[in-house]
């Protein structure tokens, strides 16, 4: 059966998002519902609390969807859903709802990398004038809350990973400093704000493994010297010096992202660059980038802000880009909370 509109889910983690997408990739509606007054409390994800929440939003979600979007499901003629890596029962969730789903109403479905997703993210679009040129050959920098790689890309589903984080991923970095600091839970946009006004020479921290022959990334000593920088100082030098705290503790951050991100370009330099995940919608990232790529001359493109994050419009977008080949998933698909090996992602 010829494509014709592709329905997505994603539940990964605390995110339960779905999306209707056409044949030719454009988003067609999407609606996503946060958990992140459900887990602040506890200072992270709960995953039996996240698991909890997409079964009950998940359905409802769709039925809206289908509502707003002004189509039945006989308008859909396949689904797609994240099936790796993630918090394996948030994945069960959108999972079997999905397979569920396509047995009661006959419809081919397919079981997506988490990751896969982000990797196409920059090229989905929900309108002509902000669609990115369509390329199946580039450097991607995937940077999110459980993942920091670099990826050479060389088609759909041909994956090389050059370099990954060995311990705690930027936007977990961003994160567990946000909760040392008094910001709550997620961390990465407060910071992100907070260090418009900062001096991000104020403090000094670690730029870890630049000085290494190879693309891999460290962030758990960084976070370490911030907590000693953090404990020698009051809670009311704290609050004063938020804003510096977090310029400088971000520009760290940064800088390790992008003299890799340069490394790995000057080693592949006729490559197009993308950086995607959640962290790619901080605010100095993308400036940084921005002016390097511009002095470099190197294409670069990030997704729309609305497709950083997790969201069921990149899991649509890399569900559809398979099944356009004639790939499909079978009822037996499990859900793993790994990704396949390192030459994948």
């Amino acid at each position: 059966m010829p494509l014709n509109k592709i329905l997505a889910v994603e539940t990964s983690c605390d995110d339960t998002s779905v999306a209707i997408l056409d044949s030719n990739g454009l988003v067609l509606g999407m609606i996503s519902a946060s958990q992140d007054g459900f887990h602040e409390p506890f200072g992270g994800i709960v995953p039996e609390i996240a698991g909890r929440a997409h079964s009950e939003k998940l359905l409802p979600l769709i039925e809206k969807l289908l509502i707003s979007t002004d189509l039945s499901w006989e308008d859909i003629s396949a689904l797609a859903v994240t099936s790796r890596p993630g918090l394996v029962g948030s994945l069960l969730v959108g999972l079997v709802t999905v397979k569920t789903l396509a047995l009661s109403l006959n419809k081919p479905f397919i079981g997506v990398n988490h990751l896969e997703g982000h990797i196409w993210a920059p090229f989905v679009f929900d309108n002509e004038k902000d669609k990115n040129p369509f390329i199946e050959e580039f450097l991607s920098l995937v940077v999110s809350g459980g993942h920091t790689q670099l990826i050479h890309v060389q088609g759909i589903g041909k994956y090389k990973v050059l370099g990954h984080s060995i311990d705690d991923a930027a936007g977990e970095a961003f994160d567990k400093f946000a909760k040392i600091i008094g910001l709550g839970y997620p961390g990465g946009l407060v910071i992100d704000q907070k260090a418009k006004v900062g001096d991000v020479k104020k403090y000094s921290f670690p730029r870890p493994m630049l000085k290494v022959d190879n693309f891999d990334f460290s962030f758990s000593g960084l976070k370490t010297a911030a907590m000693n920088t953090v404990s020698g100082l009051s809670w009311e030098q704290i609050k004063q010096n938020t804003p510096d705290l977090c310029a400088s503790y971000q520009e760290a951050i940064v800088d390790v992202l992008v003299t890799k991100l340069k490394a790995a370009s000057d080693s592949m330099p006729y490559l197009p660059v993308t950086i995607t995940g959640g962290v790619s919608a901080n605010s100095r990232l993308r400036d940084q980038v921005t002016n390097w790529s511009n002095m470099a001359k190197v294409k670069c493109y990030f997704p729309k802000l609305q497709f950083c994050t997790d969201n069921a419009a990149m899991i649509g977008f890399a569900g559809l880009l398979r099944m356009s080949r004639g790939e499909h998933s079978e009822q037996s698909l499990g859900p793993s909370p790994r990704s396949l090996d390192r030459d994948f992602i």
